[in-house]
């Protein structure tokens, strides 16, 4: 459990509000991991209070397959007015090696009020939208503490023209992590 800087709490913080966040990981098995997360807090940037929660879990299938999902609640109040957001995802990852593992994900964001993805990620200001995206990912390590993790990522809109003049998009991208 903790407080932080809001929810949304980066490098430079834009407001003085305080959000607590609480998680518990949960491992019935070898195999099975499960991480509740939930969290209470002002926003004071954009919003007038965000509370929701988060289930992220995982089942080893064997010694090469992994698979895995998380299903994200968020309510925001702003003017006395509640709005709904939710997202679910899905990733399914294979073991090469011990240094080469490939993955797909596929995830799915519904904000019918465009109280989050607002202005945000690429997205022009809306009155709500939902977004559909899938990844292919290569996850590398070449060294123990070490992670390479170059992707590419196809996005769709409902926003029309969302994305630009397009409703779809591909990124790619690329992130480096050091393991402690």
């Amino acid at each position: 459990m903790r407080v932080q800087n809001g929810l949304y709490a980066g490098p430079v913080d834009n407001n003085s509000s305080k959000t607590v966040v609480a998680a518990l990981g949960i491992k019935p098995t070898d195999k099975i991991w499960l991480s509740l997360i939930g969290f209470a807090g002002r926003e004071d940037s954009f919003i007038t209070h965000v509370q929701g929660g988060s289930l992220l879990g995982g089942y080893q299938i064997d010694e090469k397959w992994h698979v895995g999902t998380e299903l994200d609640y968020f309510n925001f109040r702003t003017g006395g007015k509640d709005s709904q957001v939710y997202s679910l995802g899905g990733w399914l990852s294979y073991a090469l090696c011990d240094k080469v593992m490939p993955a797909v994900r596929a995830e799915f964001i519904s904000d019918k009020d465009g109280v989050d993805i607002n202005g945000a990620l690429g997205v022009p200001a809306n009155s709500g939208q939902d977004i559909f995206s899938v990844a292919l990912t290569l996850n590398i390590k070449p060294v123990p503490n070490v992670k390479i993790q170059p992707e590419i990522r196809y996005d769709h809109t409902s926003l029309p023209a969302g994305f630009g003049k397009r409703d779809d998009r591909f990124l790619p991208g690329i992130g480096v992590s050091y393991l402690f």
